[in-house]
């Protein structure tokens, strides 16, 4: 049943995606190990992944987290930490 519903939310992400007229390299959900390249204004960790700027909260630049994407903006990401 939870693979259904993340099946289902995945199309529908896509859907909204596709109705806007662009197809981001990221999507709400994607997982990433990443290594946090500067702060942004707020203080948050910052990497670019495939063109788009990714906000990590919690984190230090040089770190190497574990990420996923929970929201996806036109040209902006936002991920938390997984580990």
């Amino acid at each position: 049943l939870l693979e259904k519903v993340d099946k289902a939310e995945k199309k529908e992400n896509q859907i909204q995606v596709e109705q806007r007229g662009y197809f981001p390299a990221i999507t709400k959900g994607n997982d990433f190990a990443v290594t946090i390249e500067e702060l942004g204004h707020n203080g948050d960790g910052v990497v670019k992944i495939e063109g788009f700027t990714v906000f990590v909260p919690n984190t230090v630049v040089g770190e190497e987290v574990k990420i996923k994407i929970v929201e996806v903006k036109k040209t902006i990401a936002f991920g938390k930490r997984m580990n």
